[in-house]
């Protein structure tokens, strides 16, 4: 029987195995022999059991049964085929080993998902994510697949071996035309053949932009005598909302001035008007200039705090009358007066305090 040498195959677990099939040819000398053929394992099919030696040589073939050997388990399996002859010519054999490697398997790590988050129109954290690629037992190609438009790859396909590469998933521009919302999609990492695919989720979550405040620019300015009344009789702010509806405050108000309203909502759609208003109490004051600083308080988020002047002007009484009064002439009537004089266009008295 030929040739001496043994049947030997190997490959990784799942298949193929090669090489796939073994030849004997067999023969006798001085007679045929009848033979019969044992110990063929599972994972091994013989093409005759049994048949009859002449001296004209006949192959019996040995092929890897592919069900039986994908089957098995990673490890080294050996058994030994015994050729025998009838009427006691004699026993051949040969070692059959079949060798079962681990599959080759694409690596990826971290097992995390991408995950990025921000606000509508960007910018998003984290930016980017890496990812290590490489392979078990053999080098392995791989493609990458299922990204969404908002995520782009430094590669997408390549080959993993034993020494890792870096493989890194950037947040792109066309996140930040995303309306607000959570978008979710499943990144394929695809190895050749039969070692396998590893995936990993990526999400991203758009939030809405943040309510923010916008208040009028300028200040106000108020003035008058003392007791009033003041001009003008009042002032106002406008208040504007951005990106979503708010909540305001008036604060930081001193006893002299009122606003109206001093709280409430904005809307992203109509604007809000805020009087502030000379109080009854600037009637009270004494001469002089008083200043406040008036806060207009986003109290959803604080985003567009402001803060804007307002200043009273406290004057001495005025009286105003013509030139001559009751026979006295304006510099005895200021005389008699702490006060300013100021002549009325009709010479009329509008205002003036009892004269002695």
């Amino acid at each position: 029987m030929s040739p001496a040498t043994a049947i030997a195959a190997a490959g990784e677990q799942g298949g193929p195995f090669t090489p796939t099939s073994f030849v004997y040819a067999l023969s006798s000398t001085n007679g045929d022999v009848n033979y019969t053929i044992s110990g063929v394992p599972a994972w091994l099919t013989a093409s005759a059991s049994s048949g009859t030696a002449t001296s004209s040589s006949a192959n019996v073939t040995f092929s890897i049964n592919t069900a039986a050997a994908n089957a098995l388990t990673p490890g080294t399996y050996t058994a030994t085929v015994s050729f025998t002859s009838a009427n006691g010519f004699g026993t051949t054999t040969r070692t059959a080993t079949l060798t079962v490697n681990p599959p080759r398997t694409l690596q990826v790590s971290p097992a995390t998902a991408i995950a990025s988050s921000g606000i509508e129109g960007g910018p998003f954290t984290p930016s980017s994510f890496a990812y290590s690629l490489s392979s078990a037992n053999g080098n392995v190609n791989y493609t990458i697949s299922g990204m969404p438009a908002w995520l782009s790859a430094s590669a997408t396909s390549g080959t993993a071996t034993s020494t890792p590469q870096t493989v890194t998933f950037t947040v792109t521009a066309a996140a930040n035309a995303l309306a607000p919302g959570t978008y979710s999609s499943t990144i394929t990492f695809t190895s050749a053949s039969t070692f396998g695919t590893t995936t990993r989720t990526a999400t991203l979550t758009v939030n809405p932009r943040p309510p923010q405040m916008q208040v009028s620019a300028g200040g106000l300015s108020f003035s008058g005598g003392r007791g009033g009344p003041f001009t003008p009789a009042s002032g106002t702010f406008t208040l504007s909302a951005v990106n979503q509806n708010l909540q305001f405050a008036v604060t930081g108000l001193p006893n002299w001035l009122s606003a109206s309203p001093a709280s409430g909502t904005v809307t992203t759609t109509a604007q809000t008007t805020v009087t502030l208003s000379p109080s009854a109490a600037a009637a009270t004051l004494s001469p002089g200039t008083y200043v406040a600083t008036v806060n207009f308080v986003n109290t959803t988020n604080g985003i567009g705090n402001a803060s804007r002047s307002v200043t009273l002007t406290v004057g001495t009484s005025s009286l105003v009358v013509q030139e001559s009064v009751a026979g006295l002439d304006h510099a005895e009537l200021q005389a008699r007066t702490d006060a300013p004089l100021l002549c009325a266009p009709d010479w009329r008295v509008l205002e003036a305090p009892a004269v002695t």
